[in-house]
């Protein structure tokens, strides 16, 4: 079972541990927003395939 780390009882560094946070957040977001592009690309290209094919 997974334990959740301990957060520092300081405010200045609770606040910076939220702006990390958020920054990984924010990249993570943009990967999803990438591989759902890329998704859609491959999925139309599929389609045009399979209906060159047919």
């Amino acid at each position: 079972m997974a334990t959740t780390p301990s957060l520092p009882d300081d405010i200045d560094a609770l606040k910076a541990l939220l702006l990390q946070r958020d920054g990984e957040l924010q990249s993570l977001r943009q990967t999803v927003s990438t591989l759902e592009l890329a998704l859609s690309v491959r999925t139309l290209e599929i389609e045009q395939l399979t209906l060159t094919i047919t």
